[in-house]
């Protein structure tokens, strides 16, 4: 596995499940480029944190039919 590689290298690894968190969908109101933050109250910006401080990233996804899911 992936992660275990890392482990043995001495990487610092965070797992970020987006299933355990909550991300609701872009009402498309644009008070984010006014405001400079999105107004939804959700999960969205501990997430966004942990992509943008990573060193490095592994994204996975499911295979369905031989092809990630969407």
């Amino acid at each position: 596995m992936v992660v275990e590689g890392c482990l043995e290298a001495g990487a610092r690894v965070d797992w970020v499940h987006l299933a355990d968190h909550e991300i609701r969908y872009c009402r498309g109101r644009f008070a984010c480029l006014h405001a400079g933050a999105c107004a939804i109250p959700d999960d969205l910006g501990t997430v966004r944190h942990a992509l943008v401080s990573a060193e490095g990233l592994i994204v996975g996804s499911p295979v369905c039919g031989g092809q990630p899911t969407a």
